[in-house]
C-alpha cells in the first residue's frame, strides 16, 4: 500500500499531539519492549529530542498547540544551562540542537 506524503504528515502530527497530551510535561526519551514511552529527566542526553519534535511539528503545521507544548520545556533547558554546568558536556548538541535550532 502506498501513502501520500500528506497522509504521512497528518499521521505524524496527530500522533505527536496525542503523545504530547499523554506525556503531561514529562520527557519521553525511549520506548519499552511494549512500545510505551519511558520518561527521563532534563539531564538525560536524549531530553532535547522531544521538544525538538514538537517544535518541528509546529513549523510543519502552524498549530500553536505544538509550540505551547515545546515551550513548556524551554525554561527547564535554560535553567539547566545556568544551574547545572557540569552537565554541559559532549551531549550538548543532542540536548540543544533539536530544541533551539527549531526555535531559531
Amino acid at each position: 500500500m502506498r501513502f501520500k506524503l500528506s497522509q504521512i504528515k497528518d499521521y505524524i502530527l496527530k500522533k505527536t499531539l496525542e503523545n504530547a497530551e499523554r506525556a503531561s510535561g514529562r520527557l519521553p526519551v525511549a520506548t519499552d519492549k511494549d512500545g510505551r514511552f519511558t520518561y527521563g529527566k532534563i539531564e538525560d542526553w536524549r531530553a532535547g529530542f522531544w521538544p525538538g519534535i514538537l517544535n518541528y511539528c509546529y513549523l510543519m503545521s502552524g498549530d500553536d498547540r505544538y509550540l505551547e507544548y515545546a515551550e513548556s520545556y524551554h525554561t527547564a533547558f535554560v535553567d539547566r544551562k545556568k544551574k547545572k554546568k557540569e552537565t554541559l558536556d559532549h551531549d550538548i548538541g543532542f540536548l540543544y540542537i533539536p530544541t533551539e535550532y527549531a526555535r531559531y
